[in-house]
């Protein structure tokens, strides 16, 4: 079913030509428009959206629960009863509702960038920061791994050791970190709270999850809520609490309606972005990664933590120089994940497109420094298809030095492994390189015959 939200009309024409609404409706259309935007933004939620997320909208603030359930309940039956299956209800009056057409059958009449501005909800639909994303991910994912190697706690520390890194201190920082979503500080304060139990420090494991309640209550994704009530019913576990236990598994079950796998959310999230991204469509791309990295962080599968993280860097490379201070960072972060977890070494390529970016940049120091450590990678893993890279990139270093005969050398070098990889397309490979390369290319195509 196709269908077109009119803002400036405050009305929805569906696929046959029908106006959805007689007559003005303010409150029914903000729903309808908000449930089209879930849909066209987040495919790989399947665009459920809950009655909290209704409750945010401009004329729906305010009103309870109950109010807002009760209202999108009828309106749910109205259009059942009218003929119109257009919107769908796990509970008609408690949600969650998703519209049926998919997101590309659904159009608006202003640009998508601009949709949750005229629903108000420029802040509540944004996008996850990209900056903030990073450092909580850099941050995060280091704790995590010193909590894995036991390095928990310094007790009693030598003045030169006292500002050592470990897992306490990693997730507590971050937990106090005002500049952080409160879903962010919520899985900080979690993993601060696994720390202590550790550590044999139930009280204050206690005290660290029951002071942050008030953040539980700001923070908006189901799984973040559900992670901090399973954490704390094993915190009445350990004191003895059976009571109190069973009431948080009883608020943790609550949310799993609403609780979809992050594993799989954050790969639908990451295939998204990069099929749009396949496609040219790199701002497009980038939420969708962004959205995919923060549910894998969720699962702690930090081997698509990793992916994910390059994946975003790439992405940046690929929009234009102007973003390659911060494709840079991701890169980086991408490797150090990948020292830290001992994941994601199968291949050289954040070494290769940092080597690409300081060629680019005229950085030679830097080019040096990632094209050594990219082609003993790609010797190290024989990675056949990452050597031939590495001749491509530094190829681009040695014609901004004047080197051409250096150049078409290792052009050649190159096409003498792609050209002989069975079952790789190697004909777009050389269509790239004869872009970077016109003025050579007949000379490589020249020596390679001879070779």
């Amino acid at each position: 079913m196709r269908l077109m939200v009119l803002f400036q009309k405050r009305n929805v024409v569906l696929g046959s030509g029908r106006s959805l609404f007689p007559r003005c409706h303010a409150m029914r259309f903000q729903w309808i428009a908000l449930l089209a935007y879930a849909r066209k933004m987040q495919p790989a939620r399947g665009g459920w959206v809950r009655v909290e997320d209704i409750q945010r909208l401009p004329l729906w603030v305010g009103r309870t629960r109950h109010h807002v359930g009760t209202n999108v309940g009828r309106y749910v039956q109205q259009l059942q009863a009218s003929g119109v299956r257009l919107v769908e209800a796990r509970t008609a009056w408690r949600g969650p509702y998703r519209i049926l057409a998919t997101s590309s059958e659904i159009e608006f009449d202003v640009p998508v960038d601009a949709v949750g501005d005229h629903l108000g909800l420029a802040k509540a639909a944004q996008d996850v920061d990209e900056r903030h994303l990073r450092r909580f991910v850099q941050r995060y994912a280091r704790a995590s791994s010193l909590f894995v190697k036991g390095h928990l706690h310094l007790t009693n520390p030598k003045p030169l050791r006292s500002r050592r890194l470990t897992a306490w201190r990693g997730f507590a920082d971050l937990a106090a970190d005002r500049t952080l979503s409160a879903d962010l500080r919520v899985m900080a304060h979690v993993g601060e709270a696994r720390t202590l139990d550790r550590l044999g420090r139930f009280a204050a494991v206690k005290d660290t999850l029951l002071n942050c309640r008030q953040l539980v209550d700001r923070a908006t994704d189901p799984y973040v809520k559900a992670r901090f009530h399973l954490a704390i019913a094993w915190c009445w576990q350990r004191a003895g609490d059976h009571a109190a236990a069973q009431d948080a598994l009883a608020a943790a079950r609550s949310f799993l309606p609403d609780t979809l796998d992050q594993t799989i959310l954050g790969a639908a999230e990451d295939r998204d972005g990069l099929h749009l991204a396949a496609s040219g469509k790199y701002r497009e791309a980038l939420p969708h990664l962004l959205r995919g990295l923060r549910a894998r962080l969720f699962a702690e599968n930090y081997d698509a933590v990793q992916a994910s993280t390059f994946n975003i860097g790439q992405t940046l490379h690929e929009m234009g120089e102007q973003h390659y201070q911060q494709a840079n960072a991701w890169l980086k972060l991408s490797l150090d994940v990948a020292r830290w977890h001992h994941v994601g070494r199968d291949d050289a390529l954040p070494e290769i497109i940092l080597a690409k970016i300081a060629a680019e940049s005229g950085d030679s120091r830097q080019f040096n420094r990632w094209i050594i450590k990219a082609e003993e990678r790609a010797r190290e893993v024989q990675n056949l298809l990452d050597v031939s890279t590495c001749h491509l990139v530094r190829a681009l270093e040695l014609r901004r030095r004047g080197r051409s005969d250096d150049v078409v050398q290792h052009l050649v070098r190159a096409r003498r492994v792609y050209c002989n990889l069975k079952g790789y397309d190697w004909q777009t490979r050389d269509a790239y390189a004869r872009r970077k390369f016109p003025e050579l290319w007949a000379q490589v195509l020249e020596r390679s015959r001879t070779a």
